[in-house]
Order: C-alpha cells, then sequence, then structure tokens
C-alpha cells in the first residue's frame, strides 16, 4: 500500500513542478519580451541613443551658425562705419578704381612677382 501512496504523492509533485516551469517559462519569456521593447522598441535604448547623437549635432550646428552670425555683424558693423572697407571690396571684387588712380595690366599675369622683378632686372643690365 505504500507504493500506492508514493505514486500518488508524485502526482501532484510532477502537476506542481509542470506548473512552475510554465510559469517560469512565462517570466522569462515577458522578461526577454521587456528587455528586446527597452532595447529596440519604440523610445527604447536604440532610439534614445539616436536623439542623444541628433542632439549633438544639432547643437554643434547651433554653435557655429552662432559664431558665423557673430561674425557677420562684425563685418556689417565694419562696413557701416568704415568707408575704406566698401573700397576694399570694391576693388577686390569688382576691380574698381579711384578716379585718379592709374590702372596697371600686366601682359603675363601668370608670372609671379620674383619672376617679374628678375625680368625687370635683365632689362636693366
Amino acid at each position: 500500500m505504500q507504493a500506492k501512496t508514493s505514486a500518488a504523492t508524485n502526482q501532484p509533485s510532477r502537476r506542481v513542478r509542470r506548473g512552475q516551469s510554465a510559469v517560469s517559462l512565462l517570466i522569462w519569456f515577458i522578461a526577454a519580451l521587456l528587455i528586446t521593447q527597452t532595447l529596440i522598441g519604440e523610445d527604447g535604448l536604440l532610439d534614445s541613443q539616436d536623439v542623444t547623437h541628433t542632439y549633438r549635432d544639432l547643437a554643434e550646428s547651433v554653435r557655429k551658425l552662432q559664431h558665423e552670425n557673430a561674425h557677420l555683424r562684425t563685418y556689417v558693423r565694419r562696413l557701416q562705419k568704415e568707408p575704406e572697407a566698401i573700397a576694399a571690396i570694391a576693388r577686390e571684387e569688382f576691380g574698381l578704381i579711384h578716379p585718379d588712380e592709374i590702372l596697371v595690366i600686366p601682359r603675363n599675369p601668370s608670372l609671379n612677382a620674383s619672376h617679374e622683378m628678375e625680368i625687370l632686372n635683365n632689362d636693366r643690365q
């Protein structure tokens, strides 16, 4: 009779083990789902890293634009207050001269200054 009772007591323990393993499996599955959602889901770790990189890039762009904006403000003030600055731009960018100046156009503009001096020195000799 003891054999029957021991067999009867083993039955519930197997059911308990199966129930525990099913619950354990369910818990592991839910944990895996949560970890996956945390890493690659919407607003997950990878998304937040992308947002962080985008934020850094945009902050750097803003810093560069602020620097350029300050430089342009200084340039505008200079153009408003210094007539020489406007004259320099007119000379460099548009090739303009004052009425009392004489325009000299070199024959061969590809020659550099040292080579021109050498030619002038040879002509004098």
